[in-house]
């Protein structure tokens, strides 16, 4: 078996809050507080994952950078994008999300627990199949409704700590080699010229 992980390579939040862009920081922020509402944007490069290898297993790494109690009265969900987002990508211009409900991945975000740890596997092994395009995945809060405040924080693509960027841990099984060459059936017969002017006695390389 093997492991790899793979860095979020973009992140961005959303809010209510913003009209105009969308806030490309140090964290990406979910739920709401205060009336406002925030989601939050990643986007994962799988394209460094290679064809021989097949998915076992597939877990979005989320650091918590705040709040760290036990909850399961919140929760969480992560769908994968239709769309690509950007810095503009705003609250009212949002992407499409797929609702295909078993892609939908539910997770408790109030944990004493330093990360979390969602299975993503199908969404991702959708995207490796090309069954589905890889445009990233969104963060949303279920827990509109006011009270209660059910807003936190985690690490984003841009953090400064390595340590609390998300990433993917996905597992592969080794499966056939896909890149190889096939045995050529061409034969051919190779004929040596001599070189103009030169003279053999029996060893090469013997001049005039």
């Amino acid at each position: 078996m093997s492991v790899i992980n793979i860095l979020a390579s973009k992140s961005l939040t959303v809010s209510t809050r913003r009209s105009r862009r969308g806030m490309k920081g140090k964290k990406i922020i979910v739920g709401n507080k205060r009336k406002c509402n925030y989601f939050s944007y990643l986007f994962f490069d799988t394209s460094v994952i290679p064809n021989s290898l097949s998915l076992l297993s597939a877990k979005l790494v989320l650091f918590k950078l705040c709040d760290f109690f036990s909850c399961t009265a919140v929760t969480f969900s992560v769908y994968p994008l239709l769309d690509q987002f950007s810095s503009y990508t705003t609250y009212d211009k949002d992407c499409s999300v797929s609702l295909d409900p078993t892609l939908k991945q539910d997770f408790f975000p109030f944990t004493c627990e330093a990360a979390i740890e969602i299975d993503i596997t199908t969404i991702v092994d959708m995207w490796l199949k090309n069954t589905l395009v890889n445009r990233g995945i969104v963060i949303k809060g279920n827990n509109t409704h006011y009270p209660p405040c059910c807003y936190t924080s985690f690490g984003s693509a841009y953090s400064a700590d390595n340590t609390v960027i998300p990433f993917i841990r996905a597992a592969f099984a080794q499966g056939p080699c896909l890149c190889f060459l096939p045995n050529s059936d061409i034969t051919y017969t190779a004929k040596v010229f001599p070189a103009k002017n030169a003279n053999f006695s029996g060893r090469a390389g013997n001049g005039p």
